[in-house]
Parts: C-alpha cells; structure tokens; sequence
C-alpha cells in the first residue's frame, strides 16, 4: 500500500489560510502577491501551487505554513490518500 498527496487540496488549504489572514491594519488583504514576497517566491509559482498545477517541497510548505501563522500539517489536512498496488 502506498500513499499519495492531493496538490489540489493542498492549493486550496494554502488559498483558506492565505484568505484567513486577511486584511492588515492599513486594510490591505495578503494577496498572492504579499505572500510570494514573504516566502521569495513569483506570483506565479504561488499561483500554480494554490491550483494544484506545482508540487511543493516539504521545507517550502514548512516556510509558507510559517508565513501563513499554521502548522504544516494544516495545510496537508484532507490532502492524503492511501491507493493499492
């Protein structure tokens, strides 16, 4: 038996936790934008990753679930699936 990640779902935690964090004292949301500059990354690449299209590394869900004021394992939360060989 082994197991696999859903980057899909994986994208859509990032998307909740970057939505949660919501708006700043001046108002301003945390954009992709904002978090691509936090983590030293492109909007683009933080992009592919909230649509499932990129496939993170460990160290980097680590940085965003950082940026993000999460835990790692919030972000892989329902992304897990188990498939028989």
């Amino acid at each position: 038996m082994a197991a696999g990640i859903n980057y899909e779902v994986v994208g859509e935690n990032i998307k909740y936790y970057r939505k949660k964090k919501g708006t700043n004292y001046k108002g301003e949301k945390f954009t992709q934008a904002k978090l691509a500059k936090w983590v030293g990354k492109s909007v683009g690449y933080i992009s592919s990753v909230e649509q499932g299209r990129k496939k993170p590394s460990l160290e980097f869900l680590a940085t965003l679930a950082e940026a993000l004021d999460c835990d790692v394992t919030d972000l892989l939360v329902n992304a897990m699936y188990k498939y028989y060989s």
